[in-house]
């Protein structure tokens, strides 16, 4: 679900920079370079949080929804870009965390099946997530379709506040 509304902005950064920044394709750039940098710091720097994968999680949904959130209220540059590399530090945290959780909680001869299952429906939601997001910014703009990914991301945030996860 997070994929799903974390590819529009991703797939759609290039309308939110050039038509609404008003910003060259170096910033775009930039940008998605970012992105990617936060997520390998995220995937990294997760291990120095000492604290449960669940609140990992909420935290790194919280990070999300307020990035996206800031950057469509700022409307600036470096606000974007600051938020780029944030969104990416909160994802590589969302993928370890998850992936852990399903190493931890699979019996060993389902593993394979349960990761392959994950990464079919991570690798397909991005793009519906990006062509949904395109198709929803021609009636309503941009801004408006990355708050609806944020708020989206809000509901996902409470419902995992609701999940019992047991990590021993």
């Amino acid at each position: 679900m997070v994929n799903m509304v974390i590819g529009p902005v991703l797939g759609l950064n290039i309308i939110w920079t050039r038509g609404t920044l008003h910003a060259s394709a170096v910033v775009y750039s930039l940008a998605q370079a970012l992105f990617i940098i936060g997520v390998v710091a995220g995937s990294i720097l997760i291990n120095f949080v000492k604290t449960t994968f669940k609140t990992k999680l909420l935290l790194a949904l919280t990070t999300m929804t307020v990035a996206v959130t800031f950057m469509v209220l700022t409307h600036s540059i470096g606000t974007t870009l600051i938020a780029m590399m944030v969104i990416g530090m909160a994802g590589g945290f969302v993928n370890v965390s998850l992936f852990t959780l399903i190493q931890l909680k699979t019996p060993g001869k389902l593993l394979g099946r349960v990761n392959g299952a994950m990464m079919s429906c991570t690798n397909i939601s991005m793009p519906i997530g990006i062509a949904l997001g395109g198709v929803i910014t021609r009636y309503v703009g941009i801004a408006t379709v990355f708050i609806i990914g944020s708020a989206i991301t809000l509901v996902a945030l409470l419902a995992m506040s609701r999940v019992t996860l047991n990590e021993a």
